[in-house]
């Protein structure tokens, strides 16, 4: 009979001790279309409603892109060599999690402006036709981490409002190198940029452990089992 008594609490143990534990995944996000610089924004993402389960941990990404036009127009009265640089520096914040700063820059490389053309009009109407035109200048970048229970901000990311980014903004820039200060430049720019915050969490509605009742039904029933055995055993 005491081995019997062993048996039956090691297999209630069992039951208890296996609950079907599932894991969930939930994400959101927010963006800036490209637009041109400079521009100041707030990206906003929905917090973790604890009642859909256990958050495990948060994996957030902040990415920056931009996309430049470029012209470069010789007015010098001789050839010269010259090189357009666009830069957009994205910045801002996102609770205590540091702040959010991506540079971007891209260049037409050196060029080899010809001698200004008295005989052609530039785009703003001047002499001299545009000896470069830079399409499609672009660059991007992402920042990404992760963060558990044992991050200050964890408890931030639980919750049923929102969570936003502050001071978020772009600031575009250009320089010229080369070309003895006569060259001049067209620069049409874009930026976007993008939040999101993906959510790991245990599923609570997957994770609920056996009745008491339930438990004890299976117990009697192996009791029950077990009764059987040894009365055929005695017979």
């Amino acid at each position: 009979m005491k081995n019997f008594k062993k048996k039956l609490l090691s297999a209630v143990a069992v039951v208890a001790l296996s609950p079907l534990a599932q894991a969930g995944v939930i994400s959101y996000s927010d963006e800036h279309a490209a637009s041109t610089t400079d521009w100041f924004d707030t990206l906003t993402v929905s917090q973790f409603d604890s009642s859909m389960g256990t958050l495990n941990t948060v994996d957030i990404s902040f990415s920056a892109e931009m996309l430049s036009d470029m012209t470069l127009d010789n007015d010098n009265a001789t050839d010269t060599i010259a090189r357009g640089t666009v830069s957009v520096d994205t910045i801002g914040s996102f609770l205590g999690l540091g702040s959010l700063g991506i540079s971007l820059s891209a260049n037409t490389g050196f060029q080899n402006l010809g001698a200004d053309d008295s005989g052609d009009t530039d785009i703003a109407g001047n002499g001299g036709g545009d000896e470069y035109v830079g399409l499609a200048l672009s660059g991007s970048d992402l920042l990404s981490l992760t963060i558990d229970s044992s991050n200050a901000d964890f408890l931030s990311f639980i919750g049923t409002g929102t969570l936003s980014t502050t001071g978020l903004g772009t600031f575009g820039g250009f320089a010229v190198a080369g070309g003895g200060g006569n060259v001049d430049v067209n620069l049409n720019t874009l930026a976007s940029a993008a939040l999101s915050v993906t959510y790991n969490f245990t599923d609570r509605a997957s994770t609920t452990v056996p009745e008491t009742g339930s438990l004890a039904i299976f117990g009697l029933g192996l009791a029950g089992f077990a009764l059987s055995r040894r009365a055929k055993k005695s017979v």
